[in-house]
């Protein structure tokens, strides 16, 4: 018989041999088990000459064509081995464009609730949040305004995420801020980062009438006038709702929270908010108006910095006044003319 020649040539295994006769040659049991661990250790060495396995643990980073980075050549090799396709790009870590977030979102409302128990405008808005702030992982739970859990936060984590507050405060975290405005119902976020320098608002607007309506409810004598309040006031994020009056709504204001936010009202009495004063006057005294925030003083000061918003009142001198602070200031200047409101609206 002629000799069992083995030899290896890309992972192939040839048997040669001239002539097998089954019937005269008899195989031991040990025979073939030798025959088999001979071929799965050529295959076997075979694939560790193809791809290395191993690499020492040194940070070089390299990019290769796929976009990943390796954390060496050596890495990267392997990675070509398996896959051919795979070169070396350049050394260093591959960089990861990022597309800028988008800055503007249609009004449409369509409220949708964030992960962070925040409600939006639509999805457009949460998703311009999320980009902006993607440590926060923020994405839509459901269609529609958050539920109300009724519970304030008692523990936010340490985490400086800063946003500002319509106080004009900046304050940790959206949670920190969150904490505080559950007891204050009148806080809101203005914007994520800490809060910026305010640019002064303008002090006047021209008198021509053309009214429209805010977003507040409120009718405003031309658009500056809303403009203005919309700048001095940015936590009520006041806009533009419709050109014209605003349609009254016939309903007095029948419950005002006991905040701590003292208002003088135009007949020199404190009352305990603004919401006191308006409930008071839709109800019994039409002329009432709220002069100044904070406690009346016992002798009023002559103020010149009156809101412009325009809510025009009608003077016993026959003359109207954009608002009843303009004609108590008149009032302040000028004692003797025992100037009063006489309607509300103008002459």
């Amino acid at each position: 018989d002629s000799p069992l020649s083995v030899a290896t040539a890309g992972s192939v295994l040839l048997l040669c041999e001239d002539i097998v006769i089954m019937s005269s040659l008899t195989w031991t049991t040990t025979s073939l088990v030798l025959l088999l661990e001979l071929v799965l250790l050529v295959l076997g060495t075979s694939g560790q000459e193809q791809c290395n396995t191993g690499c020492p643990r040194i940070s070089s980073p390299v990019c290769g064509t796929n976009n990943k980075t390796y954390s060496n050549d050596c890495e990267l090799n392997i990675a070509s081995c398996k896959n051919p396709l795979v070169k070396k790009l350049h050394n260093g870590s591959c960089i990861r464009t990022v597309p800028p977030c988008r800055t503007s979102c249609p009004e449409e409302l369509d409220p949708v609730c964030g992960t962070n128990g925040k409600t939006y405008h639509n999805l457009c808005f949460l998703e311009v949040d999320a980009c902006n702030n993607p440590q926060l992982f923020v994405f839509r739970v459901v269609k529609g305004n958050c539920p109300s859990t009724g519970k304030c936060p008692s523990l936010c984590l340490q985490l400086y995420q800063p946003v500002c507050g319509s106080d004009n405060v900046t304050y940790r975290s959206d949670c920190e801020l969150r904490r505080v405005a559950c007891n204050n119902k009148l806080l809101k976020t203005l914007y994520s980062g800490s809060c910026r320098s305010v640019t002064p608002c303008r002090t006047s607007c021209p008198e021509q009438f053309d009214p429209v309506c805010g977003t507040d409810g409120k009718t405003y004598h031309n658009l500056c006038f809303l403009e203005l309040e919309a700048c001095a006031n940015p936590g009520l994020n006041l806009r533009l709702a419709a050109e014209g009056n605003c349609p009254s709504t016939g309903k007095c204001p029948s419950f005002c929270l006991k905040l701590p936010q003292p208002v003088c009202g135009t007949d020199n009495v404190t009352y305990h908010s603004d919401c006191e004063v308006r409930r008071l006057a839709c109800n019994r005294r039409p002329q009432l108006k709220t002069f100044y925030s904070g406690p009346c003083r016992s002798r009023p000061l002559c103020l010149d910095n009156c809101s412009e918003s325009y809510d025009p009142v009608c003077g016993t001198d026959g003359k109207t006044y954009v608002n009843a602070c303009k004609l108590q200031v008149e009032v302040c200047k000028n004692p003797q003319l025992n100037l009063r409101v006489t309607k509300s609206g103008t002459c």
